[in-house]
């Protein structure tokens, strides 16, 4: 969350490097002299003003500014128990209000003045909203249209202000509901404004907000905006500065959207690179997003959800091992916490075999390029524009204080080259700016995507968005099976049973509800999807997939543990072997079973 607002392996390193020398992308807007502008700012104050001050610091920032007759600053208050903006910033009340939602307008300061003011403009806010649940996308589609009837302009630019959740969790936490506003729902609120009706878009749409930096909620909200600002990782208190960002629109009315939301990352990552906090923050170009990221995504999808499906020729199994253990080599912004994972870190992960095939040598296993070596060069390219085509997707800046890492590993890529651990154990990594969300063992967080996420068909403005959410659910529902099997039957295994079959599978998950919470979403989804006729094939492939990874499930037969002495004959530690079981379940068996040993006693399995 905001008040914290706190891989790629060696083959593809170079290419992230030249990642910040990016090309600029013309200004969308014409250079008019006198261009109106109107910013639209919808602060969920929440927990961040209420309990730490971090929007008043904001409003001082605003009112700080000089005053720009070309700029409308509309400004929406709400969700928060309390306000602490001292009353000399503000003009028509001596505090802002707890209980309505009110609008106000920004007045920088004039000449002779120390500071400007926020201006009250509606008292107790929207008609028809007066204590409005900031959380619900009603009120955020009536605000975008207050400010399009009362203050037209040539250029309009969103912004909003409050914790964020990527994917899975939207946007904006009201105090009083203690709700947020879905994605889905973000994409409802804007679909159904008069504005966006009326055919207008935002050139600037800021999310100054926790990890929203995520191929997901660029793609569902691309046709209401040329361009966003967003941060993959948390924002540090309080937020973006909007110094440099205000002084830009003063000294030219008609900057366009990139060159403005450069200034917006270049102001924020300096500024904590001397506080010396981890901080990302890209600006995303929507449309060559759309053209040139977009279609690698759908192509990765297919790759992972193929290898999720089908039996490989070599194999003779399924092969889903690498991208089970691509993960323990993938960079999770936020620690793991919204399973989001660095996209150019992922696909490099995913594109060095590492435990899939058992059957070739080691040499030929160093030389193997995977099913996604080929979509993973080109996705890394089109990040870091190694093209030099100028249709930058994105301009993205990183402090450099917090080191990224993973879990230790020796792994090498197709070249056979090493990638070493750094000097505490784990491998460092460079993130490109851009999350995606995959599924891990937390089967929770999935369910959440397979279920909330389809509701962004109902208003996707364009066939190119929902051809990506389809892929992307789809590869959601094959994974989150492949886990949630592989951790249910890896518990078993380890349990004694002699045999897992469906019904005994069910069986077990029935005990925890979670045949119905886990495998039901994911297997509908599989079927509506057209993965799957019905539900009988579907569970075909699930008989399949039980068989393989219980014949591969960690077991008592397979466990060697021997203690390991240091040179005068003491205790140091113990060295687990494991045979014939494969990483997947190895990951799986994590949290349900465990080696537990004392000093000298004899090891044993639980």
């Amino acid at each position: 969350m905001k008040n914290t607002k706190t891989k790629l392996l060696s083959l593809f390193l170079a290419l992230v490097f030249v990642f910040g020398a990016v090309c600029i992308v013309p200004s969308a807007a014409d250079d008019i002299s006198g261009t109106k502008r109107t910013l639209m700012v919808y602060a969920v104050g929440s927990n961040l003003e209420s309990g730490y001050k971090c929007f008043t610091r904001n409003i001082i920032e605003f009112t700080e500014s000089p005053y720009n007759e070309n700029l409308d600053i509309i400004l929406l208050t709400g969700g928060a128990l309390k306000w602490h903006t001292p009353a000399e910033y503000l003009d028509g009340a001596d505090e802002i209000s707890a209980e309505y939602v009110q609008i106000w307008k920004v007045v920088g300061k004039k000449e002779g003045e120390e500071h400007g003011k926020l201006k009250l403009l509606e008292p107790t806010g929207m008609e028809g909203f007066e204590k409005a649940n900031t959380g619900a996308p009603e009120t955020l589609g009536a605000f975008v249209d207050y400010c399009y009837k009362n203050y037209p302009a040539d250029i309009y630019d969103a912004l909003l202000w409050d914790h964020g959740g990527g994917p899975l969790y939207g946007f904006g936490r009201d105090d009083y509901s203690m709700t947020m506003i879905l994605l889905p729902q973000l994409v409802s609120a804007l679909s159904s404004s008069q504005f966006i009706k009326e055919g207008n878009k935002f050139e600037l749409f800021d999310f100054d907000a926790c990890v929203m930096a995520n191929v997901e909620v660029i793609a569902a909200l691309s046709g209401f905006a040329d361009y966003f600002v967003l941060s993959s990782e948390t924002e540090r208190d309080p937020g973006q500065s909007h110094d440099e960002f205000l002084k830009a629109i003063y000294d030219d009315p008609s900057i366009g959207g990139y060159e403005l939301g450069k200034v917006f990352v270049d102001e924020y990552t300096e500024f904590f690179n001397d506080e010396e906090y981890a901080s990302t923050l890209a600006v995303v170009n929507s449309k060559n997003f759309m053209e040139r990221m977009v279609p690698l995504v759908l192509e990765l999808d297919a790759v992972l959800s193929s290898e999720a499906k089908n039996v490989g020729a070599k194999n003779g199994r399924y092969n889903f091992y690498d991208e089970m253990y691509s993960l323990l080599y993938s960079y999770s912004y936020v620690d793991d916490t919204y399973s989001l994972f660095d996209l150019g870190n992922l696909v490099g992960a995913l594109s060095v075999p590492m435990s899939e095939m058992d059957n070739i040598s080691e040499a030929e296993r160093d030389a193997f390029e995977n099913a996604y070596t080929d979509v993973a060069k080109r996705i890394l390219a089109v990040i870091s524009d190694c093209d030099e085509s100028g249709d930058d997707i994105m301009y993205y800046r990183c402090s450099d204080y917090i080191k990224r890492t993973v879990g230790a590993g020796v792994i090498r890529d197709k070249s056979g080259e090493l990638v070493y651990a750094a000097d505490d154990g784990n491998t460092i990594v460079v993130p490109t700016g851009l999350s995606i969300f995959f599924p891990d063992r937390n089967y929770g967080r999935t369910i959440a995507y397979l279920t909330k996420v389809p509701a962004i068909f109902d208003n996707a403005l364009s066939d190119e968005v929902s051809a990506f959410f389809k892929a992307r659910l789809t590869t959601a529902a094959y994974y989150s099976l492949i886990y949630n099997l592989g951790y249910y039957i890896s518990h078993m295994s380890a349990i004694g049973s002699d045999t897992v079959d469906l019904a005994s599978l069910k069986e077990e998950m029935d005990k925890y509800n979670a045949w119905n919470d886990i495998c039901d979403p994911a297997i509908d989804w599989l079927v509506s999807a057209g993965e799957f006729a019905d539900e009988d094939e579907a569970l075909g492939y699930v008989c399949a997939l039980i068989d393989q990874i219980f014949a591969e499930a960690l077991s008592k037969e397979k466990l060697s543990v021997r203690p390991i002495l240091n040179a005068d004959g003491s205790f140091d530690s113990y060295q687990v072997t494991i045979s014939d079981s494969s990483a997947q379940n190895l990951m799986s068996v994590k949290a349900m079973s465990k080696v537990t040993c004392a000093e000298n006693d004899t090891p044993e399995y639980l």
